[in-house]
């Protein structure tokens, strides 16, 4: 880590929501670069154990943090063994991806920015990785996957998700092309406004629960300059959070 060593970052996990270990809360949701909380809300409200990492309040750079390092913090923060992530939720930051950003495009090609958007979606996809089944070593998160099925039927992560707008993801990583995106607006769930959305990854896609008429426009692009003003642009809907949760339990 960068910016961290292992035990202060252990110490800087603060938004943490545990839960029994039985039911639900055996259930492990890692929500990536999330500071608003609210597309992993539902499953909170409805007991999963669920573990928010966000550089804007735990410090915490995934670009420069081993997968095996987010493991080892489940086990010394709750003491749960990493094959119990069942989940795993990635708002990457889409600064240097969207296309409503196409205009400076070149220049972040050229002063390095690009590339570290690049690794730090590989970064977020090798973590991905780490908690899922891997066929070649027969290892779930670094645990003989024999061993951890037998503790727990339920070892291994059973879904995961890369929410971004339009942008440039599939041309600059073209491994990502496997994995969707398949668009959604918030409109398609009730909420009144535009944003297209796409979504990658290995889940149940949520179909639209409430189609309403976006009277509000783009209302996410008419906001005026504040230091908030990415974060409440980059926050999920909470509908399509709800509809998400609903086809992803």
């Amino acid at each position: 880590m960068s910016q961290l060593n292992l035990f202060e970052a252990n110490e800087k996990i603060l938004r943490l929501f545990p839960a029994p270990a039985k039911g639900n809360g055996r259930r492990i949701i890692i929500s990536l670069f999330d500071h608003s909380l609210v597309w992993c809300k539902p499953y909170i409200d409805a007991g999963y154990t669920v573990i928010p990492f966000d550089i804007q309040d735990d410090g915490i750079d995934l670009a420069e943090t081993m997968p095996g390092e987010i493991g080892d913090m489940i086990g010394d923060k709750i003491n749960r063994p990493p094959y119990e992530v069942y989940g795993i939720l990635n708002a990457m930051p889409c600064t240097e991806f969207a296309c409503s950003g196409a205009r400076h495009f070149a220049a972040k090609n050229k002063d390095g920015r690009t590339e570290k958007a690049i690794q730090l979606l590989k970064s977020s996809i090798d973590i991905i990785n780490y908690f899922s089944f891997n066929p070649k070593t027969n290892t779930i998160a670094d645990w003989d996957a024999d061993e951890a099925l037998e503790i727990y039927p339920d070892a291994g992560l059973k879904f995961w998700a890369l929410e971004n707008p339009v942008g440039r993801i599939n041309s600059l990583i073209p491994e990502m092309k496997q994995f969707g995106p398949k668009y959604f607006q918030p409109f398609h769930f009730g909420s009144p406004y535009t944003k297209k959305t796409g979504l990658w990854g290995v889940h149940t896609f949520p179909e639209p629960t409430k189609i309403v008429e976006p009277t509000e426009g783009s209302k996410m692009h008419k906001l005026f300059p504040s230091p908030e003003r990415a974060n409440i642009r980059s926050k999920t809907d909470v509908n399509f959070s709800n509809a998400f949760y609903e086809v992803n339990k």
